[in-house]
């Protein structure tokens, strides 16, 4: 089939929801063609991974997104972490809709966070 999966963390190298999300793409393309959404501070991660390992790129296409950050209000109000990672949601969206009209998805799935 060919899969389309919103993972906003995605990495290789790292634990909890990066990790999970990994792991989980990395089991999916085995059988299946794979398209991930991922924000673009993973990037480095799996670029730097796929180069130590380029066999493993086999059936995974990943489209970076961006998420826009504000530190100092992060520190002074943490939960408007969740106003930045909506906005990163619609792009995601808007990215999904492009993808799904020149590809044609079987399916597509929410992947992470939380």
């Amino acid at each position: 089939m060919k899969i389309l999966v919103s993972c906003y963390a995605c990495s290789p190298y790292k634990g909890s929801e990066p990790g999970m999300g990994w792991n989980f793409v990395r089991q999916i393309a085995l059988h299946h063609e794979l398209h991930i959404l991922v924000e673009s501070k993973f990037r480095d991660d799996l670029e730097r991974y796929f180069a130590q390992h380029p066999e493993e790129r086999n059936n995974k296409h990943f489209y970076y997104i961006t998420r826009e950050r504000h530190k100092l209000l992060r520190k002074i109000w943490p939960p408007s972490y969740y106003w930045y990672y909506k906005s990163w949601q619609k792009k995601a969206y808007k990215k999904a809709l492009e993808l799904d009209a020149a590809l044609n998805f079987d399916l597509v799935h929410q992947l992470n966070m939380v």
